[in-house]
Formats: C-alpha cells, sequence, structure tokens
C-alpha cells in the first residue's frame, strides 16, 4: 500500500511520482479534498471516501477487504505525509499486512517558508489536528515548546488546525511573554489561484481572521530574515 502526498491542493504541485504510485494501485482512500489535485477521479480504480463520520472506521474495513482481495491501495494526504503527519502510525499499525511506501509530496509548509524566505533547518514546525478526547493536552505542549523554539533562537511554522488560528496563536505568544512587535507572515493558501500573504506583528495578527487553509510564520528577532518578513 502507499500513502501518496498530492500537495496543497492545485495540480501543479502533484508529483509524478505520485501520479505513478496512483495509477499502479487498484483502490484509492481520501477525503474529497485530497481529490481535488488531481482534476478527475482516477479512473479504473475502485474509489473511496472518507468523511468525519467514519474516517477511521472505512480505513480498518477497507484494509481487510483488500487484503483479502489481494488488492494493492494508495491513501492520498493532501500535503506531505511527512511533515503533517496525521494518523501516520494508526496506518503503520492498520496495515502491518502490507509492505508500505511513503510517496513525499510538496507541502504547504515548505511553500510558505519559501516565501519569506527562511530554511526549514531555521524552523521549528507545528501542526494542529483533532483530538478531541485528549482534553486539550497536544494544544498545551505545543504551545509550550512554541515559547522554548522562540527562547532558542528558532522561527516557528504553524500549520493552523480547527483549534488553534493563526490569531489565536498570536495571542498566546504574547501572553507568554514575546515581544508583541514580532514579524510575521501569513499564507493564506499555499500553492494555489487564491494564495494571499499578509506580513504584519503578532500584536496586528491578533485583529486578523484567515482561511483554516493558512500557515503562519513566527520570525525570531535573532533572525537574519526578519527584515525581509516585515516589507511586502
Amino acid at each position: 500500500m502507499s500513502i501518496i502526498g498530492v500537495g496543497p491542493g492545485s495540480s501543479d504541485w502533484v508529483s509524478p511520482a505520485s501520479l505513478t504510485a496512483i495509477e499502479q494501485s487498484d483502490w484509492i482512500i481520501g477525503w474529497e479534498l485530497d481529490f481535488k489535485p488531481l482534476g478527475k477521479l482516477p479512473d479504473g480504480k475502485r474509489i473511496i471516501f472518507q468523511t468525519c463520520a467514519d474516517y477511521k472506521q472505512i480505513i480498518e474495513k477497507t484494509a481487510l477487504e483488500a487484503f483479502s482481495a489481494h488488492a494493492s491501495i494508495a491513501i492520498l494526504k493532501t500535503g506531505d505525509p511527512l511533515i503533517a503527519p496525521a494518523g501516520l502510525e494508526d496506518l503503520k499499525r492498520i496495515f502491518n499486512k502490507f509492505d508500505m511506501r511513503i510517496i513525499p509530496g510538496i507541502s504547504t509548509i515548505q511553500l510558505t517558508a519559501a516565501k519569506v524566505p527562511v530554511s526549514l533547518s531555521d524552523c521549528q514546525i507545528f501542526t494542529y489536528h483533532p483530538l478531541p478526547h485528549d482534553g486539550g493536552r497536544d494544544l498545551r505542549l505545543k504551545r509550550k515548546r512554541m515559547v522554548f523554539a522562540l527562547e532558542r533562537g528558532f522561527n516557528l511554522l504553524v500549520l493552523t488546525g480547527v483549534r488553534q488560528s493563526p490569531k489565536q496563536t498570536a495571542s498566546f505568544l504574547i501572553h507568554a511573554g514575546i515581544d508583541n512587535r514580532t514579524p510575521c507572515l501569513v499564507c493564506q493558501n499555499p500553492g494555489q489561484l487564491q494564495e494571499t500573504i499578509t506580513r504584519c506583528s503578532l500584536e496586528k495578527l491578533t485583529n486578523l481572521n484567515f482561511d483554516w487553509q493558512s500557515v503562519l510564520v513566527v520570525i525570531n528577532g535573532k533572525s537574519p530574515f526578519k527584515a525581509s518578513a516585515c516589507n511586502p
């Protein structure tokens, strides 16, 4: 089975390797959004859509059926499954009878870092995913790590989630003692036709709203890219 990154949402960023892996698979699983970069549904394949009501159950059911049918499976992931690895450990467990391969994709994280520009080696990456039964532990832990990273000279790359908007991140960081003049960049819908880029400070960010498909960059005060991040 294959876990395939299909880029940020535009067909321009779907790699030939991803398209080849999809073509070689019998069954294709993904959320409706994951199929969008392909332009159309692949011909001659069994297509299985995930929904909020059954996204875990459908994976487990499909794994059992595919193993019995000797079918090859592709699971589509918007962006790069290694940068925002939601459920990767679960997939490894569910498909433990299959040979697994991961096809990397272009991530919104990479595209946004290129806009600043900053090297990923100078950043700490934070992603948020719905964890309804953890009591907010994941969110609290990652917020602590944000402050820790800034104190040690890293920039932050924060992939927006349903529980963590850019303005919420900015408010938390200011409350935690980070200078409210710290420069930021927010890229909405990176890599797509409707892409927009906003440069501002943490303080201004607390009053701005962005699409859920956004990536926030918080530029560390010691970063050599601080000036370029502030200028359009």
